[in-house]
């Protein structure tokens, strides 16, 4: 990265994301990371992430910390690097498959990591109903973290795998959340991201007959708002639904002008990526008067360009 570029994004919506490793104990067909996973790329060293949070701070005013991979918490020093931003007083997200913490000894271990008065969070993938043996795993991981009151919200990656089932998905949820007392229940859907995705996975994952997704996405809506269950889009326009869920997310906007300072084991100090989600979201002019713009994404262009994706418009 160019001098430049950090005078210009200092004062800016940041957040500096870390993948950690590109190795994953699991093999989604939507994956934007296989790619770099093919690559057998080392995973970060714990000098190296602390050695580029300072340079980060040092040059501009983040809001917050990612740690992300692959699967984060197959990092050998997972456990340290969480201490590391704890003890640095950073506000922290983690992605995860949730496998991992199937293990209730592990689980306990990161619990001083998510007090009451922080906004550290994990944000877990759940994309299928238990029933491969994979799936199980992680729905067990999942009840450990609703067992101990872990602060979580949940996506849902739409794809051909799951967009049939996406409503028996939520009734599966709500039932795990019901059944520990879980008062919030934050579940984001998203389409995938076509531009980072392999062709050979988008081929095998990615559903491009919009009005099926629009039938099986607005009936599981429809399920959501009866159970009191909040949906949120990312990556997917709210003019495409015509019932629209009870739960407006405000903050979508401001999520989408956010940069993402991605640091990896080749992208690293001034070769960091920036990752800038106005530029690869498509809104238009529409959007400025739509009552919902404030809490919606807009869309990948690539959905337009090669799959014909209707136009977006305006929500009275």
């Amino acid at each position: 990265m160019k001098k430049r570029k950090i005078v210009k994004y200092k004062k800016e919506n940041i957040a500096a994301l870390f993948k950690i490793t590109v190795r994953c104990n699991d093999n989604c067909n939507f994956c934007i990371e296989r790619k770099y996973a093919k690559k057998n790329l080392k995973d970060l060293s714990l000098k190296e992430i602390e050695d580029n949070f300072n340079y980060l701070r040092n040059n501009f005013d983040l809001d917050h910390v990612i740690i992300t991979g692959g699967e984060p918490t197959i990092h050998k020093n997972f456990l340290k690097i969480l201490d590391y931003f704890y003890k640095e007083g950073v506000e922290f997200k983690i992605i995860t498959n949730l496998l991992y913490f199937n293990n209730d000894i592990f689980l306990k271990k990161i619990l001083k990591y998510f007090p009451i008065n922080k906004n550290n969070r994990i944000i877990g993938s759940i994309n299928n109903l238990p029933i491969s043996e994979v799936d199980i795993k992680r729905m067990s991981g999942l009840e450990n973290f609703l067992k101990y009151k872990l602060p979580i919200m949940l996506i849902i990656v739409i794809s051909k795998d799951n967009l049939e089932s996406l409503s028996d998905l939520i009734v599966h949820l709500h039932k795990l959340f019901k059944k520990y007392d879980y008062k919030k229940m934050n579940i984001e859907f998203r389409l995938i991201y076509i531009g980072d995705t392999l062709k050979s996975l988008l081929k095998k994952s990615l559903p491009t007959d919009f009005k099926k997704i629009k039938k099986h996405v607005q009936k599981a809506i429809k399920t959501a708002n009866l159970l009191g269950v909040n949906i949120i889009f990312w990556n997917f326009p709210l003019c495409y639904i015509d019932n629209l869920p009870r739960f407006q997310d405000e903050t979508i906007e401001k999520r989408r002008q956010r940069k993402l300072l991605k640091v990896s084991k080749n992208f690293q100090f001034k070769k960091i990526k920036i990752r800038n989600f106005k530029e690869c979201f498509t809104k238009n002019n529409n959007c400025m008067n739509c009552k919902y713009n404030n809490c919606c994404s807009g869309i990948e262009g690539n959905y337009f360009s090669e799959y014909n994706f209707p136009l977006l418009k305006t929500k009275k």
